[in-house]
């Protein structure tokens, strides 16, 4: 079990991954809690927080969706995050959990330089090995 402090850009990130796999707009928090590992009453508060600072619309039940700089955060911290992880596991051979966990502790600190060349090192992939997509640089899903 992985053991890591949890950032704005996780909770993005899941309801941005969440509402692509439920193709809906808005996203539980159950949902985000049962995804991120978490309690309601942790994720039901940072939500509130979220949604102050303009990062996700909340709608009390009925869910959380992101605003249009939630996305394009999401979006970034996912295709750093799924670039990194491949690049890990098809260069270095981490297993993919491994890879996951290197790839959280080395996306912040990533330049955008270094996110584009192992891009283009593993040949602009629209989606990791698992089949699950990266974003483009845009923040458009191919």
């Amino acid at each position: 079990m992985r053991h890591r402090r949890t950032r704005v850009e996780d909770y993005l990130a899941a309801i941005d991954g969440l509402s692509w796999e439920s193709k809906s707009h808005r996203v539980k928090t159950g949902a985000i809690a049962e995804h991120m590992q978490l309690s309601k009453g942790t994720v039901s508060s940072v939500l509130k927080e979220l949604d102050q600072q303009g990062w996700i619309e909340l709608v009390p039940y009925e869910g959380a969706c992101l605003s249009e700089t939630g996305r394009q955060l999401a979006r970034r911290t996912l295709r750093r995050s799924r670039l990194l992880q491949y690049f890990l596991n098809h260069t270095l051979h981490f297993d993919w959990e491994e890879a996951s966990d290197e790839a959280w502790r080395l996306e912040l600190g990533a330049s955008d330089e270094l996110i584009h060349r192992i891009e283009r090192y593993l040949n602009m992939p629209t989606c990791t090995p698992h089949g699950t997509l990266i974003p483009r640089a845009d923040g458009t899903l191919p």
